[in-house]
């Protein structure tokens, strides 16, 4: 971190670490989410961690592009564009469920089957 450009002096690895595992956290729940079958929202959450990807940009408030290695601003360019496109994918994902449920393909038929009533095509 010493080399890093315009990293404030008070700024320790922990707190870099924690900062880290803060974001990843929130992968880790949409991981949980879909495991307990709440698609919605761990696709919800996917979507904050795509963009939880764009905040890398904020390297550049610290030091411009030139002062960064060539290394560090591939991982940053990188980080950036796999976030913003979970995000695009995730909310594309949720809008075509809701596009579903509203013709009719969703939770009314569950409901439907729950309450005992049946359908002439299956």
């Amino acid at each position: 971190m010493v080399f890093y450009p315009g990293t404030p002096e008070d700024a320790t690895k922990e707190a870099m670490y924690l900062a880290w595992l803060a974001v990843n956290a929130v992968a880790l729940v949409a991981a949980v989410l879909a495991i307990l079958d709440l698609g919605v929202l761990a696709t919800l959450c996917l979507a904050l961690y795509g963009l939880l990807g764009l905040t890398s940009l904020s390297h550049y408030a610290q030091g411009f592009w030139s002062e960064h290695t060539l290394g560090a601003n591939a991982t940053i360019c990188a980080e950036v564009l796999m976030g913003l496109v979970l995000a695009v994918r995730a909310v594309r994902q949720l809008m075509k469920k809701a596009s579903h449920r509203g013709a009719g393909h969703g939770s009314s038929a569950r409901t439907a089957r729950r309450n005992g009533a049946t359908s002439t095509f299956g």
